[in-house]
């Protein structure tokens, strides 16, 4: 090699000097070597990253569907497959392994993951808080050909023909719960018109019963109306004072933190305070108006939050915030500014009231931060792994 090193350096025969290194480098194996490193390694991180897609969008995708209810957690017969529908389109050859869907969730419909397991990887990183609600998928290597191995390039060259290829594994674990914090419309409703609602459907608090989420079409009977200003709102036990459980002067809104009547609300004492200011006033701002006309002609989910406590009055008043709420707006009355509901056909109410009609259901709202408690059917999804 220094010999040849010399002819380098002597620069009368480059060429020879350039074909002779190749050659030695060749005969060396090392060119093998690095063929096996680049190739087959990177073949292995190119499945890792896939797969951990794939296991990514699968969890989230579980964990969506058991944050909506006990009919869409069931691990028999809609986990699994959703599992494997989402960790297969993630992978460039359309097809995975989900060796595993576990986790904890309050129905009990999830199996729980193993405390140890030789073949569960240790990439899902430590132990899930105790009674914290999650989804972990597991995915592995399947080829086209149904291999659980990626087969080798250039392995083989180097560590013979005991060497088969190698099978690539990833973890994905999703918390899901009640939202500690989320973007929500800049309208609220009072605790006691969101418990009479559920506890008219045989609900309570703790085990609230909801309307199935769109685009399911609940009976006209599950419709409700909340009131934002009425002398005489119903049910009976929200009356509160002269504005039924509404700040005096007030409409039930709050103040708009966007131009989409949508504000940023905190429900953890712990991280800040839960209390918004009122928006004094009769009427609604444009951006509202149009995102209440939205809401009802889509037929979607939007999130209200809830309180439990009005101060004040007029321009001082204030909303503590509980928790927030999935809700599905089918109509609204304003007195200049009205639309009959989608579901009864009927006028929600009149007068000198402001009111939405609608239904609560359930959803998967914006945000991560998770609040320990029952909820008010939103719900928030975080990858914690």
């Amino acid at each position: 090699m220094s010999r040849v090193m010399r002819r380098v350096r002597g620069g009368g025969a480059e060429r020879g000097a350039v074909a002779a290194l190749v050659a030695i480098v060749f005969g060396s194996g090392v060119m093998v070597g690095l063929g096996a490193i680049v190739i087959d390694a990177g073949q292995a991180y190119s499945e890792r990253a896939q797969l951990q897609n794939g296991a990514d969008s699968a969890a989230l995708a579980v964990a969506a569907r058991c944050s909506l209810g006990a009919a869409t957690c069931d691990i028999a017969t809609t986990a699994s497959s959703i599992a494997g529908t989402y960790a297969g389109k993630n992978a460039k050859d359309g097809t995975s392994t989900v060796t595993l869907v576990c986790g904890h969730d309050s129905f009990g419909k999830l199996v729980a993951c193993p405390a140890s397991d030789p073949a569960r990887p240790a990439n899902c990183g430590d132990a899930p808080v105790a009674g914290s609600q999650y989804v972990e998928v597991h995915t592995a290597t399947r080829t086209t050909d149904g291999k659980s191995v990626l087969p080798p390039v250039f392995g083989r060259a180097l560590l013979g023909n005991s060497f088969t290829g190698v099978g690539v594994t990833a973890c994905a674990r999703v918390a899901f719960g009640t939202p500690a914090g989320s973007s929500g419309l800049a309208l609220t409703a009072s605790y006691c018109e969101w418990k009479a609602a559920i506890t008219a459907t045989g609900g309570t608090e703790a085990n609230p019963k909801y309307a199935s989420p769109p685009p399911a079409v609940p009976a006209p009977t599950s419709e409700i109306v909340i009131y934002f200003h009425d002398t005489a709102p119903t049910p009976s036990h929200c009356v509160a004072g002269p504005s039924g459980f509404d700040v005096p002067g007030d409409f039930g809104s709050t103040q708009t933190s966007d131009a989409n009547c949508n504000t940023q609300f905190n429900f953890d004492p712990a991280s800040g305070s839960t209390t918004y200011a009122s928006l004094p006033g009769s009427s609604l701002s444009a951006p509202c108006q149009a995102a209440l006309l939205a809401a009802q002609l889509s037929h979607r989910i939007v999130f209200l939050p809830i309180y439990d406590r009005v101060t004040g009055s007029g321009g001082t008043g204030a909303y503590t915030l509980w928790r927030m709420a999935a809700f599905v707006i089918t109509g609204y009355y304003w007195p200049s500014w009205s639309s009959n509901s989608w579901l009864t056909q009927t006028q929600p109410c009149k007068g000198n009231a402001r009111c939405i009609s609608g239904y609560f259901t359930t959803g998967v709202s914006p945000g991560q931060n998770i609040i320990s408690g029952s909820g008010a059917g939103a719900s928030v999804l975080r990858i914690t792994n």
